[in-house]
């Protein structure tokens, strides 16, 4: 990922979610309620009422091979759906409240749901993905992704109520739970469980002894990844590796 991909990404996940992520070259930037193109590079949005489709068209010139856009998706105060979808460049896709459908094309792109239950696609490219509040569908395509899981402060009754990834790679992507969390062979425990309840009953006791951070937790055919994402022996976030054994995820796995 580019530097000036990785400022956007920083941008996105700083507690702006009224905000649209802007470019800083001033290439292509797209914000609520406008349409703008500059250098080639060509952005479109649709704001009338209902769900909206959003696309980014780049548009090579004579001096450049490829683009750069900046989407976020119309604030809507009936939170409909949206989606958006991206160009062959490194992208800043932003949904806003509603459950919205957001995917990258090619490039080193970034995906931010925000509110509701949101489905990412990154696409090919080393793309960073982060789902928002929700229960949101994360699904990195090829390259070396990074999942960015809010801590919520509840997990809800149910798996359903959290993250899902849908193709981890272990060793090529990275799981960001926070910026306090840092994980070693030390505060990293693993375990299995016959249901959901079981398996957060068996991380909130490990965290809440002390001395570990994370607890992945195989049930069924997936892997639950818990996490005190604040160092307070508290279990505040948690995200489905669905498909996935415990052999699939390692400390090194965390960025």
């Amino acid at each position: 990922m580019s530097d000036e991909t990785a400022k956007l990404a920083r941008w996105c996940f700083e507690g702006r979610p009224r905000k649209a992520c802007p470019l800083s070259s001033g290439r292509g930037h797209l914000s609520k309620h406008s349409s703008h193109a500059d250098d080639g590079d060509e952005t479109q949005t649709s704001t009338t009422g209902g769900n909206d489709t959003i696309t980014a068209t780049h548009v090579e010139d004579d001096h450049s091979t490829s683009g750069a856009d900046s989407v976020s998706g119309p604030e809507s105060e009936d939170h409909a759906a949206q989606t958006l979808t991206g160009t062959a460049g490194d992208d800043v896709l932003k949904g806003e409240d509603g459950a919205d459908s957001i995917s990258a094309l090619d490039g080193n792109d970034v995906l931010r749901g925000d509110g509701g239950a949101d489905t990412l696609d990154g696409g090919a490219g080393d793309d960073t993905l982060a789902g928002g509040e929700g229960a949101n569908v994360l699904t990195g395509g090829d390259g070396a992704d990074l999942f960015v899981i809010k801590g919520e402060g509840h997990l809800g009754k149910t798996a359903d109520r959290l993250d899902q990834i849908t193709d981890f790679t272990s060793g090529e992507d990275k799981l960001v739970f926070g910026h306090k969390l840092h994980v070693t062979d030390a505060n990293f425990e693993t375990a299995t469980a016959s249901d959901y309840a079981s398996a957060v009953a068996l991380a909130r006791h490990d965290i809440g002894a002390g001395g570990v951070d994370v607890v992945a937790v195989e049930v069924g055919n997936d892997v639950i990844v818990f996490a005190d994402t604040h160092a307070n022996n508290h279990v505040d976030a948690g995200v489905v590796l669905v498909g996935k054994t415990l052999t699939d995820l390692a400390p090194g796995d965390f960025g």
